[in-house]
C-alpha cells in the first residue's frame, strides 16, 4: 500500500446532508490506522471554512486531532 494522505472533498452538498458528519471512511481507519481529522458536518464546516479564509488562515489545522501524526 502507497503513503496516506487526506482530502476533503464536496460535491454539491445538500441542505438533505447538511448535519451528517463527515470524516474519513470506516474500512480505512484501524487502531494501525487512526483517523488524523476531526469530523464535522457541512452545517459547521461551511461557516468555519469561510471565518478562516477571511482571517488569512486555513481550515485544515484546526481540524487535527491533538497528538495526531501524519505517517
Amino acid at each position: 500500500m502507497g503513503p496516506r494522505i487526506s482530502a476533503a472533498c464536496f460535491f454539491a452538498p445538500t441542505l438533505a446532508y447538511r448535519n451528517e458528519p463527515i470524516g474519513p471512511t470506516e474500512e480505512l481507519v484501524s487502531e494501525e490506522s487512526p483517523p488524523i481529522y476531526k469530523g464535522i458536518s457541512i452545517s459547521r464546516y461551511i461557516p468555519f471554512f469561510r471565518s478562516k479564509d477571511r482571517d488569512g488562515t486555513i481550515a485544515l489545522p484546526h481540524l487535527k486531532i491533538n497528538g495526531a501524526r501524519e505517517p
